[in-house]
């Protein structure tokens, strides 16, 4: 969010120089204010947290899927439950 907020500085007054754009990129960093820095913070510690609820969630619901290599079945499917554990 910080480098979206720099560019768009940078963009809006580049004159295509590398010297320019460099001072204009420098201006830009040095002007993202400590608000700004927490905002985009608390954004990334809400998005960390919303991820780990849904891994957490997601590890509860998927169930342990088992492929037998060594079973001679001719069968797709288990007919005993026990068979998969």
């Amino acid at each position: 969010m910080i480098w979206a907020q720099v560019k768009g500085k940078v963009a809006a007054k580049n004159t295509f120089k590398v010297k320019d754009v460099r001072k204009l990129f420098e201006k830009a960093l040095y002007y993202a204010s400590v608000h700004d820095w927490k905002k985009c913070v608390k954004h990334a510690e809400t998005l960390q947290e919303e991820c780990f609820i849904k891994e957490c969630v997601r590890g509860e619901t998927i169930k342990k899927f088992v492929i037998n290599l060594q079973d001679d079945s001719d069968s797709s499917f288990s007919e005993n439950e026990d068979d998969l554990l």
